[in-house]
């Protein structure tokens, strides 16, 4: 997903297998088959993307996908007290 910045963005994790839309729930189940082992793993993460948190993001920094941190791997995290 490259949203970390230890990996860059549309590196591919899983492909797409089959999507089962609840027009009842307004929401829809996506199903995909993992490009790695996970079997050698315990837990997962998926993430949600929101193509409109992409343009906050472009317009705050200046420039399309600029990172926000210069060190990869690294999150920004505010300090404890502070909103």
């Amino acid at each position: 997903s490259g949203i970390d910045g230890i990996y860059p963005p549309g590196f591919a994790v899983a492909v797409i297998s089959r999507i089962e839309r609840n027009a009842d729930k307004n929401s829809s189940n996506v199903f995909c088959v993992p490009i790695a082992p996970v079997n050698r793993y315990r837990q997962a993460l998926a993430l949600l993307y929101d193509p409109q948190w992409d343009a906050k993001a472009s317009s705050a920094s200046g420039k399309p996908g600029a990172p926000t941190s210069n060190t990869p791997g690294r999150r920004q995290t505010r300090t404890r007290g502070m909103q």
